[in-house]
């Protein structure tokens, strides 16, 4: 486009450089001052052209003049559009925006004009998404109002932060714009919907092919009258339990019997049983034990007090020794929900003792050690355990739920215990063991064995020179061609990708057509490592440190799974005293929830994501609202033959300050580090992942598995074994990690 050159009051102007408040300018037809311009004289548009290219560089305003140089830009824009608007108000507008930035923004975003929506919808009241989006984002954003968009500045150094801005009010928009469609009237809705296609042949084929299914499952639905070959019947036993309670609303739960294997399946009320129909004798007596499967789940269920099976017991030592309940040291790490409990100290008989109110005075302990009672109770710890889990696992061997069966390291702190009458502290190893049977007692588990990655050096080391020591015995074995069998008693091996990396989020899952129904949930979100490099453990001779790359924004979010209703189902507590550490055995359970993509679970986790710092960014939803996340990294070796040692540490964020952070807002860990940081150290049976797979149960379906195979000396070893093997491993714990 030709440039034109207009004279006014002694200035030239570019025309082409005009620009304001969405006026435009007929370039061709500017007169001022009853002056016309030659457009068609080439010779003069030069001339001119270079004249305002002279002025212009002669106008290229300094540092100090900026402001004096957008007064005067006003004022001439004002007169070019034969307007005369008052110098006092042109500088009040500039004193009013003396403040606000006037460099080039570095990311604009604009609100899509088609959309309709206001910017008291995109930013909140008193714009407090910006404001807040701005804060997690270290960078300055303004909303301009005359050319409708966001302004941001950052630097070229925060251009990541800034691209993150403009997802997030990206993230608003259509969360905007996803509420005002579902809000919209019926009529308004098909209207907008486009004309069906007719349907191909394959397409009719299939649907055809569908209704004829559904016609067929809705057939086993309804109560028939029709004489039928084979019939079953399951007569109730207890009629405390509610029939809706294990046959769902309207017999819910038994549309899948019904549907597998063809029967017709409805209850009696007059007679108190439920009547199976078929024309198959096979599928008659699936069918119906399938039923009694219902009922007994929910009668075994129903029976586990509110709080599981709680045990607190006492490993024997191999010395003399007596029992003290002692203040925890100034350096232990308590429990997170804890605040004042007690210790169980071992006391060496013969040792001296202050005597109470005595401040100089001392005794020696009296020899009480008798083996034979050790020994009895050593016999005694086993028996319960082995009857304990059997007698759990009986109850929800078929719970359609997440079952998990581990072995914690760390130590017990008693939060409700026994007081002496007498001024003696001590107590004899029997008498304590018999106090501990008591109901009463309550206790935490203190789980932290470190703090820092240093603390534990010593035991990757250990484990690292097994794991070599291992695959040497190996590699020496495949040479000389040895046809017997591995010994497995030194086997020690880090598992492939090791270290593993997941998150575990706690959150509220709100019911959309509620006011005030929530309960509370969790998930478990895998992150999928960056394949070129696998985050091992790297270690030399010369150095004792520890490759820990568990951070890397090439992470994907991986597997997932969605839990509520977590209930201890077992719960033993094994006091050691002849170690520093103690153990605990748990058995948990726990609902799976829906993993549809498009449901609310999914819905929220096909959001999260991983930012540049390689920290976890999430947002809540509607329906999941975040309470707190602990980001796990797992070192995973493989010991003696079954077992799995898992060494993790735990990073935890608090995040209850954002719970009421509206859908879309994204919410990203990198912003402050951890404010606790953890080590601890998990044990477990590989054979015991199989009652895992419960949580794939169909309705009254038998697992695979059976109770007293868990504790079967053939196939498992036993309760003796694992106590053996559990007491080995802490004695590896005990030589390599000091306490604290």
């Amino acid at each position: 486009m030709t440039n034109h050159s207009v004279s006014n009051n002694s200035k030239e102007v570019d025309v082409d450089s005009v620009s304001s408040n969405s006026k435009e300018v007929d370039v061709d037809s500017v007169s001022n001052n009853s002056k016309e311009v030659d457009v068609n004289n080439k010779d003069s548009v030069s001339k001119n052209s270079k004249e305002v290219d002279d002025n212009y560089k002669d106008s290229v305003p300094k540092k100090e003049d900026i402001k004096v140089f957008y007064e005067e830009d006003e004022v001439e824009w004002k007169q070019l559009n034969h307007k005369s608007t008052p110098l006092s108000l042109i500088k009040e507008k500039i004193d009013d925006d003396q403040f606000a930035p006037v460099s080039i923004p570095d990311m604009v975003w604009m609100i899509p004009p088609h959309c309709n929506i206001s910017p008291s919808e995109l930013f909140g009241e008193k714009e407090m998404y910006l404001k807040r989006i701005a804060i997690l984002t270290d960078s300055q954003i303004e909303f301009n109002k005359s050319k409708n968009r966001i302004e941001m500045w950052g630097g070229d150094e925060n251009f990541d932060n800034l691209k993150e801005a403009a997802r997030q009010f990206e993230d608003i928009a259509n969360t905007v714009l996803e509420r005002k469609k579902r809000g919209r009237n019926k009529t308004w809705d098909d209207w907008e919907k486009a004309e069906r296609a007719p349907l191909t042949k394959k397409e009719e084929k299939k649907l055809e092919r569908r209704k004829k299914r559904e016609e067929e499952e809705n057939k086993y639905k309804e109560m028939t009258n029709d004489p039928h070959p084979f019939y079953g019947f399951f007569v109730i036993p207890d009629s405390d339990i509610p029939i809706e309670q294990f046959i769902g609303k309207n017999g819910y739960m038994l549309d899948p019997v019904r549907i597998k294997f063809k029967c017709h399946i409805w209850h009696e009320p007059k007679h108190s049983y439920i009547k199976v129909v078929g024309k198959n004798d096979e599928s008659v007596e699936e069918a119906s034990l399938r039923v009694r499967g219902l009922f007994v789940k929910v009668f075994a269920y129903k029976s586990i007090p509110p709080r599981g099976w709680v045990f607190h017991m006492l490993e024997p030592p191999n010395k003399p020794h007596k029992v003290r309940i002692a203040d925890p040291p100034s350096w232990f790490i308590k429990p997170y929900d804890v605040l004042d409990f007690k210790l169980l100290e071992p006391v060496f008989e013969g040792d001296k003792i202050p005597i109470v109110g005595k401040e100089d005075a001392s005794k020696e302990l009296d020899q009480s050690f008798d083996p034979a009672i050790l020994q009895g109770i050593r016999e005694s710890n086993s028996k319960n355990i082995e009857d304990a889990f059997v007698k759990a696992l009986q109850h929800i061997h078929l719970l359609d739920e997440v079952i998990k069966i581990r072995i914690r390291i760390g130590h017990v702190c008693l939060t409700r215990f026994p007081q002496r009458k007498d001024s003696n502290p001590l107590w004899a190893i029997d008498k304590f063991e018999k106090v501990l049977k008591n109901p009463r007692i309550l206790s935490k588990f203190a789980t932290c064995l470190a703090t820092k990655d240093e603390q534990l050096d010593k035991l990757f080391d250990d484990l690292i020179f097994r794991s070599k020591a291992w695959e040497k015995s190996n590699e020496s074995r495949k040479d000389e061609k040895e046809t017997r069998e591995l010994d497995y008693s030194t086997c020690c091996q880090e598992l492939d990708g090791s270290p593993f990396r997941e998150f575990k989020i706690y959150a509220i899952r709100k019911i959309p057509d509620s006011e005030n129904e929530s309960w509370p949930c969790s998930f478990d979100v895998k992150v999928e490592r960056y394949e070129n490099e696998k985050g091992k453990i790297d270690r030399s001779s010369n150095s004792s440190k520890r490759t820990d790359r568990t951070h890397d924004k090439n992470d994907k979010i991986g597997l997932w799974d969605a839990v509520l209703n977590e209930k201890d189902i077992l719960d033993i507590s094994m006091a050691c005293l002849d170690s520093s550490y103690s153990w605990k055995i748990l058995i948990q359970t726990a609902r799976r929830l829906s993993n549809d993509k498009i449901g609310a679970q999914g819905n929220f986790v096909y959001k999260l994501r991983i930012c540049p710092k390689g920290r976890l960014v999430y947002s809540n939803t509607k329906e999941i609202n975040v309470l707190s996340v602990c980001e796990k990294t797992k070192w995973k070796y493989w010991w003696l033959k079954d077992y799995i040692i898992e060494i993790t540490k735990y990073e935890y964020w608090n995040l209850s300050e954002h719970q009421d952070s509206p859908p879309g807002i994204d919410i990203p860990l990198s912003k402050e580090p951890s404010p606790i940081v953890t080590y601890g150290i998990t044990l477990y049976n590989k054979s015991w992942d199989e009652v895992s797979f419960n949580s794939n149960l169909e309705p009254g379906e038998v697992p695979e598995w059976y109770p007293h195979e868990i504790v079967d000396e053939e196939k498992t070893g036993g309760i003796n074994s694992l106590m053996k093997d559990i007491n080995n491993f802490i004695e590896i714990i005990q030589k390599n990690v000091k306490i604290y």
